[in-house]
C-alpha cells in the first residue's frame, strides 16, 4: 500500500522537477555563456572591463577597419570624334588619298561606337540617322567616357587594319617625311615624326623611344625587311592608348 502511495506522489512530483531543472538551466547557461567571453580577451589581462578601457595596445584578435583610399581624378578619354579625326588625318595623303576602306573602319568602329567611346549625337544635324544609328537616345549618350577593354579593341582593330595595308603604310609613313621605298634604320629623331602623328601635345618620353628601338632590334633580329620594322613601330604607337588621354 505504501509502495502504490509512493509510486504515485513521484509521478506528480516528476514534471515539476523537470520543470526545476529546465528553468535552472535557462538561468545559469547565460552566465556561463558570458564568463566564456573571457577566452576572446588577453589571457594576461586579469579583468576583461580593463581592456574595454585601454585604447593603449591594439587587440591583435580585433579586425581593423579597411582605409579609405583618398580621391583621384578621374581621367578624360578621348571620344569617338576626336579618335575618327585622329585616324583620318593619319590615314589620308596629302593629295586626298585614304588608306582602304578608311571610311567604313571609322564609321564601324568608332562613328557607331558612341556608347563605348563617348560622345552624343546630334538629332537635329543633317546626318542624324547615321550619327546617331538610327536611334534617338544616342543624343544622351556622356561626351566622354572611360577607359575600357571595348574600346580599346576598336582602336586596335582600325591600327591594325589600316596599317595592314600597303597603301595605308606608305600613306602613314609619308605623313613622317618617310618614302616606303627608301627606308632608314629608326632612331630617336626619325622616330619622334611616328610619336607626334597620334600624339599631338605631349613631348615623347624616353622610355617610348626606348621601346621602339628595342622592337626594331627585335625584327631586325627575327630577319624582318625595314617595312616590317617600320609596320611594327607605327602599329605600337597606334595601338598605345595615352594618346587618348585629354
Amino acid at each position: 500500500m505504501e509502495k502504490e502511495l509512493s509510486l504515485k506522489l513521484l509521478n506528480k512530483i516528476i514534471p515539476y522537477v523537470k520543470y526545476g531543472v529546465l528553468s535552472l538551466f535557462v538561468v545559469v547557461s547565460p552566465i556561463f555563456l558570458f564568463q566564456n567571453c573571457s577566452q576572446f580577451a588577453d589571457p594576461n589581462d586579469g579583468s576583461s572591463s580593463s581592456r574595454l578601457h585601454s585604447v593603449a595596445e591594439p587587440d591583435p584578435n580585433h579586425v581593423a577597419e579597411t582605409e579609405l583610399a583618398p580621391p583621384c581624378k578621374q581621367l578624360r578619354i578621348a571620344n569617338r570624334r576626336y579618335m575618327i579625326s585622329i585616324f583620318t588625318d593619319v590615314f589620308t595623303a596629302e593629295n586626298g588619298t585614304k588608306a582602304p576602306s578608311l571610311e567604313s573602319l571609322t564609321f564601324n568602329w568608332a562613328e557607331k561606337r558612341g556608347a563605348q567611346l563617348g560622345g552624343g549625337c546630334d538629332v537635329n544635324d543633317s546626318l542624324s540617322l547615321i550619327d546617331c544609328a538610327n536611334d534617338s537616345n544616342g543624343a544622351n549618350l556622356p561626351i566622354h567616357n572611360d577607359s575600357n577593354a571595348v574600346r580599346e579593341s576598336f582602336k586596335i582593330q582600325m591600327c591594325e587594319e589600316l596599317l595592314g595595308t600597303a597603301t595605308g603604310l606608305q600613306i602613314a609613313l609619308s605623313k613622317t617625311g618617310l618614302d616606303i621605298n627608301a627606308l632608314p634604320d629608326a632612331t630617336s629623331l626619325n622616330i619622334r615624326p611616328v610619336y607626334e602623328l597620334f600624339y599631338r601635345t605631349n613631348e615623347i618620353p624616353p622610355y617610348f623611344t626606348q621601346t621602339l628601338l628595342q622592337l626594331q632590334s627585335d625584327l631586325k633580329a627575327k630577319g624582318e625587311p625595314a617595312k616590317e620594322v617600320w609596320r611594327g613601330i607605327l602599329l605600337v604607337t597606334c595601338e598605345s592608348p595615352e594618346w587618348q588621354l585629354l
